[in-house]
């Protein structure tokens, strides 16, 4: 009888970036690091994972993953295939590897972003993804002309997310976004009827590093602010709406790069009575430490592309009364969770309004707020979202292991058919026919056939 050590472990290669930027003024934090650095470790109890990224820098989770470069995965899968390929993806410049890798070998695209502000790197501008995905759905389908121009048409990740065996998203609008606008993808080659879920809902996987305990705030509000310069963002609204006549006391924490405070000190010149202190950072753990000694969250945004990502659940479980846009991500949120800003020509006066109403009710506005925290850290526990992604990925082993097999099989034949037109082009060369017929050049191109 075998051992535990004696079971093999199935095999994800897992693509994310792995690093980030070293220049303080620029940095940006990637969601998709987050997601990986909070899941890996618990991943790795049951999954054997090599982490694959376009750079191999730092990782900072426990127990590392061993980490390759993207450009290796082919070969390393050929060496010693894999069970299943994972594409961590958000729209932005560190994850361009993976928008150029993701269509190469089918797997699970886990999705922070759908709808796409971004063209992509440029090896993919001209993708022709839909006359491919033809093709491996059905044999018979001719080969397209390789010098076809491709237009874009959509802004959703569509090519994207076509070849993948199921999506998973982390903002439920865009999981409904998707079902939308996906007509097909690889997997229909296997399951027509649709038996299997194409998409799933996964929750961020949040590690609380704190554990404080919630007071009551007894003197003036402490209003903590996650929002960029964007005017989509809303601080100029933000701002106006604290100016108002009516509006308590406050202090306002603004968090935000440190790029940006030039521009931010712009902006607070237009209203000089405002007390207004930054904190800069960009990472979750950043906001969590800014939203711990403050008394409301306030996330503000029109922009339909925005989605809260991990920090409105950080300041939702820290237990404080919290103000977002009635826009876009948020109608996915209950409004017994958040007050919901109108936008529009009211949102100034609505704004004003809520944070008085708060400040005037602080007892029970705090009261629900703390009740609904717990609640909230234990769906947004990193824990929980690692167990229900190895359960979908028990799911889709079989599956992918099917679909790799048959993604092989169209490879072969695709590279066939490329031989074949490159053939049938020299041969029509009559510069071609004089080499061939060169002896030296013969000799160095090991040449023997057209086909060759």
């Amino acid at each position: 009888m075998l051992g535990n050590d004696a079971i093999v472990k199935p095999r994800i290669a897992w693509f994310s970036p792995s690093g980030e930027s070293t220049d303080e003024q620029e940095k940006r934090y990637s969601l998709s690091k987050y997601f990986s650095d909070n899941l890996l470790p618990h991943l790795q109890e049951e999954f054997e994972i090599d982490l694959f990224a376009s750079e191999t820098g730092q990782i900072v989770v426990s127990r590392n993953p061993s980490s390759y470069h993207f450009l290796t995965a082919r070969l390393r899968h050929l060496e010693k295939p894999y069970d299943l390929f994972v594409y961590n993806f958000e729209d932005e410049p560190e994850c361009d590897f993976i928008r150029s890798h993701i269509n190469l070998l089918p797997g699970i695209g886990i999705f922070h972003d759908f709808i796409l502000k971004s063209d992509g790197p440029e090896p993919i501008l001209n993708s022709g993804w839909r006359e491919f995905l033809k093709i491996f759905l059905d044999s018979h389908e001719c080969w397209f002309d390789l010098n076809k121009e491709h237009k874009k048409v959509s802004r959703h990740a569509l090519r994207e997310s076509a070849f993948n065996i199921v999506s998973l998203f982390t903002d439920p609008r865009m999981k409904v976004e998707h079902d939308h606008a996906l007509a097909s993808s690889i997997v229909d080659r296997v399951d027509a009827q649709k038996a299997y879920p194409r998409s799933y809902y996964i929750p961020w996987p949040i590690n609380y590093r704190l554990n404080q305990q919630i007071k009551l705030p007894t003197k003036e509000l402490l209003l903590a602010y996650n929002g960029n310069l964007a005017p989509d963002n809303r601080a100029h609204v933000l701002l106006e709406a604290l100016c108002q006549p009516d509006s308590p006391p406050v202090r306002l924490v603004w968090f935000l790069n440190k790029k940006e405070v030039p521009k931010a000190q712009e902006l607070l010149a237009e209203f000089p009575l405002i007390q207004v202190e930054f904190k800069f950072g960009s990472s979750p753990a950043d906001w969590e430490l800014v939203v711990a000694n403050c008394d409301i969250a306030i996330h503000l945004s029109i922009n339909p592309l925005r989605q809260f990502g991990p920090y409105l659940p950080i300041s939702l479980a820290a237990g404080k009364p919290t103000l977002v846009s009635n826009f876009g991500a948020a109608h996915f949120w209950s409004e017994h969770l958040l007050f919901k800003i109108s936008t529009g020509a009211r949102e100034v006066s609505e704004l004003s309004q809520v944070i008085k109403y708060i400040n005037d009710h602080r007892q029970a506005c705090f009261q629900k707020a703390t009740s609904c925290a717990e609640n909230i850290k234990n769906f947004f526990a990193a824990e929980r979202a690692a167990e229900d992604l190895k359960a979908i990925l028990r799911k889709f082993l079989p599956r992918s292991r099917e679909i790799l097999s048959l993604w092989r099989e169209f490879e072969l034949s695709a590279r066939k058919n490329l031989g074949q037109r490159v053939a049938q082009r020299y041969a029509r060369d009559p510069i071609w026919k004089i080499l061939k017929e060169n002896a030296e050049v013969k000799k160095r191109f090991y040449f023997t056939s057209v086909d060759e």
